[in-house]
This record gives structure tokens, C-alpha cells and sequence, in this order.
């Protein structure tokens, strides 16, 4: 049997992706989402202006240190980031650094005429939509007026297990919209009862291929780079090499990457409603790095290597699985004749 011994992500060496959750309150209350993801212990930040500061140095800091001049800045939340007072200060003043883009992952609920005033300062969203809580046509509203305005749209309906038929007839409902921005089927992790491991055969088969509906052509020449349709490349033990697609690793139950030498803390980090910083995958580094420390360029400076050794017993998010890893070498110890 063959093995996979090493993962390279296809992204460019000067690309680094960051998730920053503003606050962990949220206006909704899914029964699939993760543990801990909006328990409301952390509400806004009100020194709007230190923590753009503080973001400007960590960005100096990755460019300076790991050459990494593109920077994929994300604005997520378990809690609900739209819901922050300051996002659009924030935006306006994050979107001035060069090289910089703004995705924001959301559940759309904001009114349209909020959505009007953010608009400028993104360059993409992100809504999910969640069965439970989501208004199907006001979210197909937002989406259609993100798309008029020029910017990418990105819909992630979270396959629920016990309302599957109810999410199948809600990407029904948004391929009749007035424009045709990405539909995603996104499976749900580690909720049980609700996620992955409950799926039937069929089921899995329909989310082989997650994205359900595809932009006009003309959209997709001009924008070649949304569709990575290979995330990353698996290089086997045979010296085999296989392309890895959004979801690969997840549907085939390879996510298990314990032990492995993961690039995380170089290519995707993280930043919690705490202001913790960690790798994507909440794995902890071996030191404390937090954004809202006044010592934040000092506590950096521990940041040496870009690898770190992964900790977790399973790779949960889909782009976490196609971060550069790659296996541990057997070492042999010689014994002295």
C-alpha cells in the first residue's frame, strides 16, 4: 500500500493566508457548529485603532521574515464579524496595505443597506448559509448585490445530516438568481449526528464535486485563479504524484497529519477573538503570541522556523489539509562496533 509522504500547496512561495475572528458573538445558533465557537466572552474591540497598528507590524513582520508579500486577509467569525461597530473603519484602514485582499466569511443577515456601505472596502465574500436561521431570499439578495457591485461571491451551504433534503432545496432555490456567483455544498465536521461521518454513500457522492454551480465563462477567463481545482499535490512513497482537489483529503479520510513537520505558522495563521495567535488549525505554538500585546513586534521575534511540529489528531478544515507538510523521516541510530 502506498503512502503519502509529503503535501506541497500549490499556492505562490510569497502568499500567506490570515483568519482574524473579531468576536466570538454571533447572532445565530447552529446546532452543527464547532464547540466553543461563540460562547459571547469576548465582545468587540473598542481600540480599533491599536489593533490596526498592531496588524500592520504583523504584516511587516511575515514580509520581513518569510518573504510574504500577498497577504489573504480573512474576516471570519464562530462568532459574527458583520455585527462588530468598527468592521467598516477597520476595513477601510487594513485594505491602504499593499498586496492586501479582504475576504469576509459571514451569514449574510446584515440589511442591504449596510452591505452597501462595506462593499468598496472588500474584495470578496464569503456567506454561509446555515438551514436553521438563514432567510433563503435575503440571502440571495445580498449575494446578487455583492456580485452587482464587482466584487466575488462565494455561497457555502453547510450540508446538515438531519436537513439535507432542506439545504439540497436551498441550492435549488439559489441557482434562480439574478446572477451566477459560486454555489458550494460544504460538509460539516466534528458535529455529531449532523456532519461527515453520518452521511450516507449517495451523499458523499454529491459533495465529490462540492461546487454546484459555476460563474458565466467569461468570468471564469478573467479570473482563472478562483478556480483551484488543485489545491495542493500529495507526493506518495512511490515517488508518485497525485492532485489533490478542495475536499480530496477529507472524503478519503486522509486528515490525520499528527507528528508531521506542517508549514501553518508560515502559510495560514490564525487570530481569536482573544487575540491569540495560532496556525489555522488551533494548533498551539511553543510560545505565546497574542495580536493585542504592546510587546507584539518583540514576541515575534520567537518565530524562527517556519515549520512546526503538528500536534492534532485530525486535520478538521478542508484548506487546512493542503498546508506544505510533510511526514518524518525514520532515523536510524548507529551503534558503535
Amino acid at each position: 500500500m502506498t503512502n503519502i509522504i509529503k503535501i506541497v500547496n500549490t499556492r505562490e512561495e510569497d502568499y500567506i493566508a490570515i483568519t482574524y475572528f473579531p468576536t466570538d458573538i454571533c447572532n445565530f445558533d447552529c446546532t452543527y457548529c464547532f464547540p466553543g465557537s461563540h460562547p459571547s466572552k469576548y465582545r468587540y474591540r473598542k481600540d480599533t485603532d491599536f489593533v490596526i497598528e498592531n496588524f500592520k507590524k504583523l504584516f511587516a513582520f511575515y514580509k520581513l521574515k518569510f518573504n510574504k508579500s500577498k497577504i489573504y486577509f480573512e474576516i471570519a467569525g464562530g462568532g459574527e464579524p458583520t455585527l462588530w461597530p468598527d468592521l467598516l473603519k477597520f476595513c477601510k484602514e487594513i485594505k491602504k496595505v499593499p498586496d492586501l485582499s479582504i475576504a469576509l466569511v459571514c451569514n449574510g443577515s446584515r440589511t442591504l443597506r449596510w452591505w452597501n456601505t462595506i462593499i468598496p472596502y472588500i474584495d470578496e465574500v464569503m456567506l454561509s448559509y446555515h438551514n436553521e436561521f438563514t432567510k433563503t431570499e435575503h440571502y440571495i439578495n445580498v449575494a446578487d448585490l455583492i456580485w452587482e457591485n464587482g466584487k466575488k461571491v462565494n455561497a457555502m451551504v453547510l450540508m446538515d445530516y438531519p436537513n439535507w433534503d432542506k439545504c439540497i432545496d436551498a441550492i435549488e432555490q439559489m441557482k434562480q438568481s439574478r446572477y451566477n456567483w459560486f454555489i458550494n455544498a460544504k460538509e460539516v465536521v466534528t458535529a455529531p449526528g449532523h456532519d461527515v461521518e453520518s452521511y450516507t454513500v449517495e451523499q458523499k457522492e454529491y459533495l465529490k464535486q462540492p461546487i454546484k454551480r459555476l460563474p458565466d465563462s467569461n468570468y471564469i477567463l478573467n479570473n482563472l485563479e478562483d478556480y483551484r481545482m488543485v489545491e495542493s499535490v500529495a507526493i506518495l512513497d512511490n515517488e508518485k504524484v497525485v492532485t489533490a482537489g478542495p475536499n480530496y483529503y477529507l472524503i478519503n479520510s486522509i486528515n490525520n497529519f499528527k507528528g508531521w513537520a506542517c508549514s501553518v505558522i508560515s502559510e495560514k495563521i490564525t487570530i481569536f477573538p482573544s487575540g491569540k495567535i495560532t496556525g489555522s488549525c488551533n494548533i498551539d505554538f511553543d510560545y505565546d503570541l497574542n495580536l493585542y500585546s504592546k510587546t507584539l513586534e518583540k514576541d515575534l521575534k520567537q518565530i524562527i522556523s517556519p515549520h512546526v511540529t503538528c500536534t492534532m489528531n485530525c486535520c478538521a478544515c478542508l484548506s487546512d489539509n493542503h498546508i506544505t507538510k510533510s511526514k518524518p523521516t525514520k532515523t536510524i541510530e548507529l551503534v558503535p562496533l
